[in-house]
């Protein structure tokens, strides 16, 4: 059931179907084996027709042996304690280590992606190995537009599609697929990854564009912006990467009630200072009434959102350090900057189609007068994103040599390293 490679990180993951619609896969460990004790999670794949994302069931398994024993109780079938054995009066509890936790998430993880990777399970026992983003998003874009390849323009990068697809059938390491990629020439390598960069980007892009009516908070935080992590990280002006999501940021009182929960929390990658960030939709209000002559109030839903993220900022002075233990994780909290994703500049227009100056100035003088506090609409992020994409996209001035702009195309790549989502 337990094998070296596939708990290795980065190993492989084995699926055999167990029928048309479920499959058991490898077991993963919570904590790190002992002579005598194991914590894992059994999981089963599933085709889930009448809920799709729900793809993924399992059990928690915590077995303990004699030192004398050679092999675990799972490993001779011998009874389990199971939630089906507790009896009126009875109570069954696993707690869970932060470390655990997060591991039992970064399995899930893996497994819900591996799920929407395969689109199904196959019959018989097949090996899978776990890909970098770009290779995966690679052959994501393949599989669901095979004209794509026509981005692609070199016999080698061919190779490389090909070796990949062989890669994912066959059951090569995580070691061995790095190998291979290493003997790529950079050329290549930066091409592959720029075109796929800009894919990505395009993608992302369309999506915000066709739903900028969609007044679904749960839709923009989990089908957008955990989607597409790198598209908050075009707001700031240093390199910062999603930290957390619906994170604890304090506020609890005696009682265990009343705690403050982020919609994201991004970190500096150089400094760990980190930034809170609140998500609203496109359809939330910016403005409210018309407040005497040439001036408007700004909505109840955006000055809601201001004093929510403020209250942020103070619950994670305030309790740094206890979260900070409590939690684990490695973080700085100096003046964090807040950031409220939220409304869309349409609203300022007037019956003409420009804006309207009354609402606009209202809008731009307040917002430009908060302090630690960036405001932004849907579709200026989504202007953001265009204009990325209309630079990673341009070609080559026609008087500039290929070796000159292969250069120059870098420089504009590096650039955006920090930004992009590979």
């Amino acid at each position: 059931m337990f094998n070296n490679e596939a708990d290795a990180p980065g190993g492989s993951i084995n699926v055999t179907s167990t029928s048309r619609n479920t499959a058991d896969v490898t077991p993963f460990l919570l904590r790190d084996e002992t002579d005598t004790h194991r914590f894992s999670f059994e999981p089963v794949l599933v085709n889930n027709e009448n809920h799709p994302d729900n793809s993924v069931s399992g059990k928690i398994v915590y077995e303990v042996k004699g030192k004398g024993d050679s092999i675990f109780p799972s490993q001779d079938d011998q009874k389990t304690i199971s939630k089906k054995d507790i009896r009126k009066g009875d109570s069954l509890e696993l707690t869970l280590r932060t470390e655990e936790a997060r591991n039992l998430y970064e399995g899930l993880r893996k497994l819900y992606q591996l799920h929407e990777t395969i689109g199904g399970i196959s019959y018989g026992r097949t090996t899978y190995v776990e890909l970098d983003n770009a290779s995966r998003s690679l052959l994501q874009l393949l599989r669901k537009d095979p004209s794509a390849a026509r981005m692609i323009s070199t016999d080698e990068t061919f190779a490389l599609i090909k070796e990949l697809l062989r890669l994912l059938t066959t059951g090569t390491t995580h070691t061995e697929l790095q190998a291979i990629l290493g003997e790529m020439e950079d050329g290549n390598l930066q091409q592959l990854a720029s075109g796929l960069n800009l894919e990505q980007m395009k993608r992302a892009a369309k999506e915000i564009e066709a739903n900028l009516q969609n007044g679904d908070e749960e839709f923009w935080q989990n089908k957008v912006f955990i989607k597409y992590q790198w598209l908050i990280s075009q707001i700031f002006s240093t390199p910062y990467t999603l930290y957390d999501s619906k994170s604890y940021v304090g506020g609890k009182a005696i009682s265990n009630a009343g705690g403050n929960i982020a919609d994201f929390i991004f970190q500096n990658k150089i400094t760990s200072n980190i930034s809170i960030v609140e998500i609203k939709t496109p359809r939330t209000k910016l403005l409210g009434n018309r407040y005497r002559n040439s001036s408007f109030s700004v909505s109840g839903d955006l000055s809601g959102a201001i004093a929510q993220v403020l209250s942020y900022r103070q619950s994670i002075l305030n309790e740094f350090a206890n979260i900070r233990i409590s939690t684990g994780e490695s973080f700085e909290a100096f003046n964090p900057q807040c950031v409220i994703i939220i409304g869309n500049t349409s609203e300022l227009e007037g019956s003409n189609g420009s804006f309207d100056r009354d609402k606009l100035s209202s809008f731009e003088n307040f917002r430009n007068c908060l302090t630690g506090i960036v405001v932004i609409t849907y579709d200026e992020l989504l202007q953001r994103v265009k204009d990325t994409v209309a630079l990673l996209d341009s070609e080559p001035p026609e008087n500039v040599s290929n070796p000159g702009y292969a250069v120059s195309n870098t420089r504009l790549q590096n650039a955006y390293d920090d930004d992009t989502p590979f």
